[in-house]
């Protein structure tokens, strides 16, 4: 356990020849305990991504599947936006069916 590691109540300063071993178990024994770990930041949903960021991802995952081998970046691009555009006007199709027929009942 490192010294920065802890929190603690009351700052001390400690000089480099200080036993940290010896520190650690007399925080310890105070009563300060190891700080938790950073929350990881979460991903934004991927409906709230931009288009362009939502087409840079699939890209990219094509990318990766084809072995990151460069040379068909572009490919990769047109391929991810057909399939982002695809989606997006197959999801808007199905909104507008399901409530037109909401509307006949």
């Amino acid at each position: 356990m490192k010294v920065q590691d802890v929190m603690v109540k009351d700052v001390k300063v400690y000089s480099p020849t200080t036993n940290l071993a010896a520190v650690a178990e007399t925080l310890w024994k105070e009563g300060c305990r190891p700080m938790p770990a950073p929350a990881c930041a979460k991903e934004a949903p991927i409906e709230t991504l931009s288009l362009k960021e939502r087409i840079r991802r699939r890209a990219h995952e094509l990318y990766i599947r084809r072995g990151r081998q460069s040379g068909s970046e572009l490919d990769d691009w047109l391929q991810a936006e057909q399939e982002i555009r695809r989606a997006e006007q197959e999801a808007c199709d199905q909104f507008t069916v399901r409530f037109a027929l909401s509307l006949l009942h």
